[in-house]
């Protein structure tokens, strides 16, 4: 079974013609015949029931419905997940880097990176992965005054 032929089966379903869904789905009413009849073959069973204009599902057919209704669900869902995650809505940031980068580079970077993106999770808590990995807390803010050799005169 081709998810193609399946989606071509959901829109039959949905519109209980094959004209209607050849229109919804931008193809010949020929073609989604054809593709129907493909599946039917690929499932070795009838899926419609055809009588003059008229399109039935079997129970065959119903079952089927139902579980192509689940399966585009989930493709819908996975497609707003994946978006949320482009749109940094939604998922993590992993970073690793030496332990000078993690001490004198990244808390700068990190606090602008939240201020841009807050989190949607508990604030206080960050991953960084040190050269040999591992969870750590948030680091703390700091200002060039407390860091060894920045902001201050040597002498």
């Amino acid at each position: 079974m081709h998810l193609n032929q399946l989606w071509v089966f959901y829109q039959v379903a949905k519109h209980k013609s094959f004209s209607q869904a050849a229109e919804a789905l931008f193809l010949s009413q020929p073609s989604v015949s054809n593709q129907i009849k493909l599946l039917e073959e690929t499932c070795g069973l009838k899926l419609f029931d055809r009588s003059g204009r008229s399109v039935e599902l079997t129970s065959t057919g119903e079952t089927l419905l139902s579980y192509a209704e689940r399966i585009f669900s989930l493709a819908k869902e996975a497609d707003s997940v994946i978006e949320e995650i482009k749109g940094l809505k939604a998922g993590g940031i992993r970073i690793s880097a030496s332990n000078t980068l993690r001490a004198y580079y990244l808390p700068d970077i990190l606090d602008l990176f939240r201020k841009k993106h807050p989190p949607d999770r508990d604030p206080d808590e960050c991953r960084l992965h040190p050269d040999r990995g591992g969870r750590c807390p948030r680091l703390p803010e700091r200002s060039g005054a407390d860091r060894p050799g920045v902001g201050r005169k040597k002498g």
